[in-house]
């Protein structure tokens, strides 16, 4: 409602009148006074839950966001406490209407088993066509309750989520390899361990066939099955399989098995590709280079290509040499293993032929090559 009156200078003010308290004023939104237009349209809805309750893990510090759980890096319980409640508040009252302009802790207890915060909250919104600024405190009570998230629950139960399998093919693992593959999963497993708590293997076994890992993470063994791989150029297949249950998120529970399959041969091995002999000098990032025999070249060829490669004469099965001296075809040659000398004719003497250099005698097909480690190829 809307009146006017003079004034003595005979000017007319336009007086304005609440429709709801009748109540006489100079501004008014949708036809209400402030007071009650806030009343009527608050920025917090009047059903906005009072009280809302949050799980948190006693053994991981993970809080539920919703019906997700949600990872935290901090150790201490009480600030563990403190981001569950801040997320979980944020979470409920987040709205197009207003933006929360503070969010203050003002009690902490705990009774009976749980944490009992206090929060006030202040939030800040628009209202009415003329959009003034208006801002709103409320008071929120969060029951935060110690329960076991999902992933430490399998942890506590040792639950197979994951396996990695380390295999050579028809050989044998050797100790280097072993050692290695070891260290790997241990400095891949402490760098994820923070963010997940299944990221070590609960089991392992090591057979003639191979290395076994049990692990509680899927997400973890495949990061795990992955630095193995780019280490050893080892080929992946991953395979799933259902074991029954739903996760937290409602999806399916299955177990993954990563296998790797390291090649047949490795570095000082003679191989037969079809009808040619090469000497393997390196296997990296699914690279070989090799010495083809008997003609001597080093070659370079992608791993795919050896994969079907034959061993022929393992690393092993070479003798350690010393170049004593060379003259002409011949090469004498120390056994670094008796310390008897000998001399061997070549038709060709290969370029990394030095005295004093020590290498490796190789026998193959009823012939003898001097073979270069990788640390003595000539470039």
């Amino acid at each position: 409602m809307v009146s006017s009156m003079s004034s003595g200078l005979g000017v007319r003010k336009r007086t304005k009148f609440c429709v709801l308290c009748g109540k006489e004023t100079e501004e008014l939104i949708n036809g209400l006074c402030i007071e009650c237009y806030r009343k009527t349209y608050p920025l917090i809805p009047r059903n906005a839950p009072s009280q809302l309750e949050v799980k948190i893990c006693k053994y991981c510090g993970a809080f539920t966001l919703g019906h997700v759980w949600r990872k935290t890096r901090v150790e201490d319980i009480n600030k563990a406490v403190e981001v569950a409640v801040e997320a979980n508040i944020r979470r409920h009252y987040r709205s197009k209407n207003y933006h929360i302009v503070n969010l203050e802790i003002s009690r902490m207890r705990y009774f009976e088993g749980k944490y009992v915060v206090n929060v006030k909250l202040k939030v800040r919104g628009e209202g009415g066509e003329s959009h003034l600024t208006f801002e709103e405190e409320k008071t929120v009570s969060v029951h935060v309750v110690f329960s076991i998230c999902p992933e430490c629950k399998d942890v506590i139960s040792k639950a197979e989520r994951a396996i990695i399998q380390v295999r050579a093919g028809e050989r044998r693992l050797t100790e280097s390899e072993v050692a290695e593959i070891r260290r790997i999963v241990n400095k891949e497993a402490e760098k994820l361990f923070e963010s997940d708590r299944g990221a070590f293997p609960f089991e392992s076994s090591e057979t003639v066939a191979g290395i076994d890992y049990k692990f509680t993470s899927a997400k973890a063994a495949r990061r795990i099955a992955q630095a193995i791989s780019r280490r050893f150029s080892a080929k992946l297949l991953e395979t799933h399989k259902d074991v029954g249950g739903t996760t937290s998120n409602g999806r399916t529970k299955t177990k993954v098995t990563y296998r790797l399959l390291l090649p047949s041969f490795r570095s000082g091995d003679v191989v037969r590709l079809g009808k040619h002999l090469y000497y393997i000098l390196s296997i990296e990032k699914g690279k070989v280079t090799a010495i083809a025999l008997p003609s001597l070249k080093e070659t370079k060829m992608s791993l795919s290509t050896f994969r079907s490669a034959e061993l022929v004469v393992k690393y092993e099965e070479s003798t350690p040499v010393m170049v004593v001296s060379t003259s002409g075809a011949i090469v004498q040659l120390m056994n670094m293993e008796d310390y008897q000398t000998f001399e061997l004719s070549f038709r060709k003497i290969p370029l990394w032929i030095e005295p004093g250099k020590i290498f490796r005698l190789f026998k193959v097909n009823n012939e003898f090559f001097v073979l270069p480690t990788q640390g003595h190829r000539k470039t």
